[in-house]
């Protein structure tokens, strides 16, 4: 170990929820999270951390970013939140449901396409900003095991509603048929 490389910090192994729901066929699940949306590198922030002789730098999101994360994650009575399943609708209230076996909570862990209907209060922000943010908010909202999940974004787009901005998503099993084609 050269001066250069400094101590060796070991990192704790993330663990990711395991699915609690598998989605059949034709089953989806929406989720409409409220807020304007925000995109999370338009404005990063530099900070450094670490022990020992030399901190690193961590690039953490942007500060509006972390602030929508936050209310999010602290009002999940605000998330809108419906499991479709063949012939039934149950509403749910996330990030649970009620199903046959009682009240548990929805994490998903399959090939998936997410269909975002990004509604903005005006014309500002790239789309791939968007859908970054919006995967790393399912993630850190357990809806997703691991945003690595989402394969496709068909049908994702920007639009237009400066009175009541916000994202709805349809998120979809993406079927080994549908993955050779």
């Amino acid at each position: 170990m050269s001066k250069r490389d400094g101590p060796r910090v070991k990192r704790k192994p993330v663990v990711k929820p395991a699915a609690t729901l598998t989605l059949g066929p034709s089953d989806y699940l929406r989720i409409v999270l409220p807020g304007a949306p925000v995109t999370k590198k338009n404005s990063p922030v530099l900070v450094e951390r670490g022990s020992g002789g030399r901190p690193l730098p961590v690039l953490l999101p942007s500060q509006p970013f972390r602030n929508w994360l936050q209310f999010l994650t602290k009002h999940p009575e605000r998330l809108g939140v419906s499991l479709y399943e063949p012939k039934q609708r149950l509403n749910v209230t996330a990030p649970t449901y009620s199903g046959p076996a009682g009240a548990v909570a929805i994490t998903l862990a399959q090939p998936l396409n997410c269909c975002a209907l990004i509604w903005r209060a005006r014309r500002v922000g790239d789309t791939l900003g968007y859908l970054d943010a919006i995967a790393d908010a399912l993630q850190s909202l357990a809806f997703v095991s691991d945003d690595q999940w989402i394969e496709t974004w068909d049908g994702s787009r920007k639009l237009l509603d400066p009175k009541n901005p916000r994202v709805e998503l349809v998120l979809s099993a993406i079927l080994k048929q549908e993955a050779l084609l």
